[in-house]
């Protein structure tokens, strides 16, 4: 995994373990699958149907399922994914508000002292 050998990867956590153990595999597998598509999507603009299935782990065609039932586009004459450029998440719009309500009350603080002046 920290090479960033997926094709490796994902074959060492599809392996037969343990019943103890398979959970947490496929939790871990998906994960990774996850992590892969958001990285995906912040990185190209298009991407090769069948290095984007060797990213998430998976056959080419289930590979392009999955990236269209993310909403992203497929097109078939050339065989390229288009990713879904990430919104803003609820956290990331708290960390933007709040720097920006920091920020404001700054300005309004400088502006009162040095005006009250």
């Amino acid at each position: 995994m920290w090479q960033r050998n997926f094709p490796a990867t994902y074959a060492s956590l599809s392996k037969e373990w343990s019943e103890a153990a398979k959970p947490v595999m496929e939790a871990i597998s998906e994960n990774i699958r996850q992590r892969m598509f958001h990285l995906i999507s912040q990185a190209y603009t298009t991407i090769e149907a069948e290095e984007f299935a060797t990213y998430v782990g998976l056959q080419v065609e289930p590979a392009i399922a999955a990236a269209t039932a993310e909403g992203w586009q497929y097109n078939s004459e050339n065989s390229m994914i288009s990713p879904k450029k990430p919104g803003l998440s609820n956290y990331d719009f708290l960390l933007v508000s709040h720097g920006y309500f920091i920020y404001l009350c700054g300005f309004v603080f400088c502006v009162l002292f040095f005006c009250n002046r």
